[in-house]
């Protein structure tokens, strides 16, 4: 019985082990070329040699068990840069866009903003609470205020000032 037969003998246990010795080092560093990160290779190193355990019976009959391991060793790591690649653009097109609706301002300026509030007129900052926060047009605001479209208008244009003040 020759070295390569011995190994596939028992697969489940020793054989495994024997092919990870020798081909272990070999299939992380394409592991590696291919995915360009360490934990990645490594844990695709492990995918290919369970991969070995499930499907000992294509390992047995290849002609090489180097060559097999390889070429599924590549696969696998193609398939994970692709799918990888298509989960990003899945994120970037369809999550992206909804997050920065959900995001809102930043933090940074939602205090700037309630800052400015406090200092200003009670009047002024409820027309720019409407206006900004609500989101309402000025016939909007001036209508939930109970004063004219043009007292919003001067309270906005207050509120304005009193912004590039500080």
């Amino acid at each position: 019985m020759n070295a390569t037969a011995a190994m596939f003998e028992n697969l489940e246990s020793q054989g495994i082990a024997d092919l990870y010795r020798a081909y272990g080092p070999e299939l992380r560093r394409r592991a590696y070329a291919v995915l360009r990160d360490p934990v990645a290779a490594e844990d695709a190193v492990q995918d290919v040699f369970i991969k070995a355990m499930r499907h000992g019976d294509a390992l047995r009959d290849a002609a090489s068990p180097r060559t097999w391991l390889y070429r599924v060793a590549t696969n696998h790591c193609l398939n994970l840069k692709r799918d990888s690649m298509r989960r990003r653009r899945l994120l970037d097109a369809k999550v992206a866009p909804a997050m920065d609706q959900v995001a809102g301002p930043s933090l940074d300026a939602r205090l700037t903003a309630e800052r400015l509030l406090d200092r200003a007129p009670a009047e002024v900052a409820d027309v720019a609470r409407c206006f900004y926060y609500g989101e309402m047009t000025q016939d909007e605001t001036a209508a939930e205020l109970s004063v004219s479209r043009r007292t919003v208008g001067y309270r906005l244009q207050a509120f304005r000032q009193l912004a590039e003040q500080l």
